[in-house]
């Protein structure tokens, strides 16, 4: 658990402890190797946040760090979940993030990768 609400998945830096990470795949350490990693931000609203949660966007925007990219979301019809993919090099930027929003939202973070790039390892390990 980083920070009140952020998570982090723990697998992705080699369950917990640096031994079993690889850096350029490692969430964690990605700002080391300064390459982008995606991320899949799963946002669940608090009970009955939805209305604040948009007024605070059209008033303020995302207020989103520099250094920190917005590349899509998707929510459902209930207005209970939204799940975003982001790009930065340093996670350490969710943090600043999450901290405007977090009276309204519990987030969870995952490092992603793309069909392509996943294609791509598995051909090198078959």
């Amino acid at each position: 658990m980083v920070g009140t609400d952020l998570r982090l998945a723990e697998w992705s830096c080699g369950r917990g402890s640096r031994a079993g990470c690889t850096i350029k795949d490692c969430a964690r350490h990605a700002r080391h190797y300064r390459r982008p990693m995606l991320y899949m931000v799963i946002e669940r609203f608090k009970e009955g946040s939805a209305p604040e949660i948009y007024r605070r966007f059209r008033e303020k925007g995302r207020m989103m760090p520099e250094g920190l990219e917005y590349i899509s979301s998707w929510i459902d019809l209930s207005f209970k979940t939204c799940w975003q993919v982001m790009q930065t090099e340093d996670f350490a930027l969710f943090d600043k993030w999450t901290t405007n929003w977090r009276d309204l939202v519990d987030f969870e973070i995952v490092p992603v990768r793309t069909s392509v790039e996943a294609v791509e390892i598995m051909r090198s390990k078959a």
